[in-house]
């Protein structure tokens, strides 16, 4: 019997190999989907898009910038998120239960 090696096609276990010899993994595709939208609808969207990142954005750096000053005054964390954040009130209302 003749032994499968990675050079015939299979992996060492006899399965067949995914073609990716480097043995790095695949970056996965983004979806892309077209929509035929009037100028007004389009333009509704994109600042609705925008709007939600700066809000991830700022909500981020709020509580990096707590984080820190946590650290640096020696303040306990949970004092810190009492601004919501959409994150830390879901915390909160856990520990309390």
């Amino acid at each position: 019997m003749q032994e499968k090696t990675a050079h015939d096609g299979t992996g060492t276990s006899g399965l067949p190999t995914t073609g990716n010899a480097s043995g790095r993994a695949k970056t996965p595709r983004k979806a892309t989907i077209t929509l035929e939208l009037d100028a007004t609808t389009a333009r509704i969207l994109r600042s609705l898009a925008r709007t939600e990142r700066r809000t991830e954005e700022a909500q981020a750096l709020y509580i990096l910038e707590n984080t820190v000053e946590a650290l640096y005054f020696g303040l306990e964390p949970k004092k810190l998120f009492k601004r919501s954040t959409g994150i830390a009130p879901v915390a909160e209302k856990r520990s309390q239960s």
